[in-house]
């Protein structure tokens, strides 16, 4: 069996909420305050974006590298988004594999 290429998300990058945020607002007290409130909006979105995702058997690790990629929501750290990069990759190859990504693990003792 030949080795399957690596599967890669990749989207332009909009401008962070903070970027835009002090583009339009020059009070320091200010821009903390409004992206604060539209961080917790984008995840707000993102929250539904998931539960839906799921209701419609859309991988959780697949939102995720989505999000992780496009940098939605709450920041996150580099070593976070590897974290999910991996996890991406995994359920990929679960699939690959031919095996059920949603089977939960069972415990045979």
């Amino acid at each position: 069996m030949s080795e399957q290429p690596e599967v890669s998300i990749s989207f332009p990058l909009p401008p962070t909420i903070d970027s835009v945020v002090r583009e339009h607002v020059s009070d320091q007290a200010q821009v903390e305050m409004v992206t604060r409130a539209l961080v917790e909006r984008e995840e707000g979105i993102a929250d539904i974006m998931r539960v839906a995702g799921q209701s419609f058997g859309l991988l959780p690790q697949i939102v995720a590298e989505v999000f992780a990629q496009i940098h939605f929501g709450a920041p996150i750290t580099d070593e976070h988004r590897q974290l999910v990069h991996q996890q991406f990759h995994t359920v990929i190859d679960q699939i690959r594999r031919g095996e059920d990504p949603f089977a939960q693990p069972t415990n045979d003792n």
